[in-house]
């Protein structure tokens, strides 16, 4: 055992020979290496400091005999030059010189500097002008454009740049004017001049419901319409009611809904008009169907995080009221798609209080991708004859990846192929509002603009409670051949308790007398139809906002084929027909 004294000497010991070898390697150690940055250096220059005495000035004398020395301009301008002798050179004798090409083909010129190429340095100069041109180059030039026609009810904005309408132009281009807040953003009823009269019993209700629903598809059962047709028109309607419950599958819907009929008939001979609207009764107790429901919300940049915080809380709200056999799922997207769960989940507390969670707290930042945002939705298959319902909420302006709207419409409703209905949400008025209508009036859907963000909250967990309580699905329609093809929206959206189906048609009032009409649709595993026959003769009678509606709603039909099919002139010509007649007002009118 050592002792302390030892081990003191051992440690001073070892402290002086490692102070020792530090010294004695100091001198080879590098703390700061002079080259370190060579590897970036393309050229390295050499300079050196000599002193060198003045140069010789060269001195050549004038006629008048002065002396001028080769230096500066500015001292040649300060000296008097004297004057030279001018000759003239017509009448002076040529000058021979004898042999004088033998003599400069003998003669070599002596150069200064060698004229032989240096490619080494030619390569450094090109790739030096290259980088220079990269960098100065301009990568893009982006101009905002704001196609606008003559109004006196718009003001063009400061920043934005006035532009005349262009057949080049997609619509998706046009800066559509704010027309109502809520469905129906693509088209509007314009109000009848002062001095103009109402019809006789024109009544003060809105010009039309704020539905927009999709317009693809062709009508289908037409031997069963004809039939119907026959059946219902030619026996009276409590026997044809009671044969039909005796022959069909479905079960019916007679006792649970109000069927509402109004027209309006033109005093000049014109084709009559009505308005088919189709409530649950107050009084009938239908149980609510599950729902199926994706929520697909833009956090990208363009989002401000102020409505990103009212958006998220208001789902949040409308989350809370989800029953436990609804089945739900949030996807956020920026340029890439961040899903909550990677399938839908029931919407049991655990569930909804980890939905809760990841919507709290969520930043806006990144691009906007809204094609491969969307396109997984689409292939999303809801359960069987259960309502699937997918709610974007953005604004709908894409910053990257595909941003043409058409293209998106297109894509998205081919995918979908009408399993989901889709449903669209923005707020302020930077929304690209074709986008949002078109994809949801091609899927079945309505979209809802809040026109005030700071309503966004209570807005979109209302615009959500309005779907909460499907009652049928997959709804087919049957109509008498007199109004088949003048009866609007083509397909018809699911119906929802608060969510009433109407339908606006055309008949032809010396001949038609009566509407049949067969809706048939799901409610989960029950097969449900509605077969009514009502008299348009003992119909309630209403106003011109009758004719508006059905020219709203086939306003809509046809901008519908358009961001379907493209800009033909028929489409075009029909639709601004229908905006002179009706006095309808759409993004394709010219004044």
């Amino acid at each position: 055992m050592l002792s302390r004294r030892a081990i003191s000497w051992i440690s001073v010991a070892i402290t002086v020979a490692a102070y020792g070898a530090l010294l004695w390697l100091a001198p080879q150690i590098t703390l700061l290496k002079a080259d370190r940055l060579a590897s970036r250096i393309n050229t390295r220059f050499r300079v050196e400091l000599t002193d060198a005495p003045p140069e010789s000035v060269d001195t050549f004398r004038t006629a008048g005999g002065g002396d001028i020395s080769q230096r500066s301009v500015e001292s040649l301008f300060s000296t008097d030059p004297g004057t030279l002798t001018v000759e003239d050179s017509m009448a002076a004798p040529p000058v021979e010189t004898p042999q004088l090409d033998a003599r400069l083909a003998e003669e070599s010129v002596q150069r200064a500097y060698d004229l032989a190429s240096e490619p080494e340095r030619a390569r450094k100069m090109d790739a030096r002008i290259l980088e220079i041109t990269a960098e100065a180059a301009r990568r893009e030039i982006n101009i905002s454009r704001r196609l606008v026609r003559p109004s006196p009810e718009f003001t063009l904005p400061a920043e934005a740049m006035p532009a005349l309408r262009s057949r080049d132009v997609g619509p998706e281009d046009i800066a559509l004017e704010p027309a109502r807040i809520g469905a129906g953003l693509l088209a509007q009823a314009i109000s009848p001049a002062d001095d103009q009269p109402p019809d006789a019993g024109e009544s003060e209700k809105p010009p039309f419901e704020a539905m927009v629903v999709d317009s693809k598809g062709e009508q289908e059962g037409t031997d069963a319409a004809t039939q119907l047709e026959q059946t219902v028109v030619s026996a009276p309607v409590e026997k044809e009611t009671q044969k039909a419950r005796e022959q069909s599958v479905y079960s019916f819907l007679d006792d649970m809904v109000d069927i509402q009929l109004e027209t309006y008939t033109p005093a000049d001979g014109q084709p009559g008009y009505f308005r088919l609207r189709i409530l649950p009764r107050k009084d009938a107790d239908i149980s609510p169907l599950p729902r199926d429901f994706i929520f697909v919300v833009d956090a990208s940049r363009s989002v401000q995080q102020r409505k990103l915080d009212l958006v998220t809380r208001g789902i949040s709200d409308a989350l809370q009221k989800f029953r436990v056999e609804d089945r739900f799922n949030i996807l956020v997207f920026r340029d890439a798609v961040t899903s909550f769960l990677n399938e839908p989940v029931h919407a049991e507390q655990d569930a909804v209080t980890a939905a809760l969670s990841f919507l709290s707290g969520m930043e806006s930042r990144g691009q906007t991708d809204v094609y491969n945002a969307l396109l997984p939705v689409a292939r999303i298959t809801p359960r069987a004859n259960i309502p699937g319902i997918v709610l974007v909420v953005s604004d709908g302006v894409p910053t990257t990846g595909i941003r043409d709207s058409r293209t998106i419409i297109n894509a998205f409703t081919d995918d979908n192929g009408l399993r989901n209905s889709v449903f669209a949400y923005g707020a302020g008025n930077t929304v690209n509002r074709y986008l949002l209508d078109l994809l949801a009036y091609r899927n079945k859907g309505e979209a809802f603009i809040s026109g005030n963000i700071q309503q966004a909250r209570e807005d979109i967990a209302a615009f959500i409670a309005r779907l909460a309580n499907p009652i049928l699905v997959n709804l087919k329609t049957e109509y008498g051949s007199s109004v088949r093809g003048e009866v609007y929206p083509r397909i018809v959206p699911d119906f929802y308790k608060d969510r009433p189906i109407t339908l606006y048609g055309r008949f032809d009032p010396k001949t038609d007398e009566a509407f049949a009409a067969r809706i048939t649709g799901h409610a989960g595993e029950l097969k449900k139809e509605l077969v009514f026959r009502v008299s348009l003769e003992e119909a309630r009678k209403g106003g011109q906002d009758i004719a508006q509606g059905w020219a709203f709603e086939k306003a809509y039909h046809i901008i519908g084929e358009i961001s379907r099919r493209g800009e033909l002139p028929e489409l075009l010509e029909e639709l601004r027909d229908i905006s002179r007649r009706y006095n309808i007002r759409t993004i394709y009118d010219e004044n």
